[in-house]
């Protein structure tokens, strides 16, 4: 069974407010960075270990997470995938608002991403990314935790949260 209309789910998604200009844009960029405020905070008491982390965002949408880990200097490197073009193109606008330069968002499913080699120290999957990707393909569910299996350090962490904050640690 293939179920890609999920994947598309988010097309449209900031569409209309990749068009803003002047001060709206600037409101409404204050609002999403905001808004990972909590998600910050979790990672800042519970992941981070005084030392920059490499992180990759599945299904980073606009990127606020990623940038915000980025301020507060929590990350060496980060790679957001999103499928959305206009969540992208957005991202990009946003990255380039707060002048972040050590993340890279990229309009790509990271499933079929063949030139990432990278090991992070933590991979983040919040806001039902998992249960978008779940009934993809037969086999998606098994696909993304092998893919994470792959691409995460030894000792490093996932952080799929769905609604309440969740943790994982990866001990081998």
């Amino acid at each position: 069974m293939e179920n890609y209309a999920n994947i598309h789910s988010y097309d449209n998604v900031e569409k209309l407010q990749s068009e803003l200009t002047g001060k709206e844009f600037e409101e409404y960029c204050r609002t999403k960075l905001d808004s990972a405020e909590g998600d910050l905070q979790f990672i800042k008491r519970h992941v981070y270990r005084n030392k920059p982390m490499n992180v990759c965002e599945i299904g980073t949408g606009n990127g606020k997470l990623l940038f915000r880990l980025e301020k507060e200097g929590l990350l060496c490197s980060a790679l957001g995938y999103e499928v959305s073009k206009n969540r992208c193109n957005f991202a990009k606008r946003l990255q380039s608002f707060i002048d972040c330069k050590s993340s890279e968002i990229r309009n790509q499913n990271f499933l079929e991403d063949k030139d990432n080699n990278q090991k992070y120290d933590l991979i983040i999957a919040v806001d039902i990314v998992l249960q978008i990707l779940s009934p993809l393909y037969d086999r998606a569910e098994e696909d993304v935790i092998l893919w994470i299996k792959e691409h995460l350090k030894v000792g490093g962490g996932i952080f799929p949260r769905t609604g309440r904050l969740q943790w994982a640690d990866a001990t081998d």
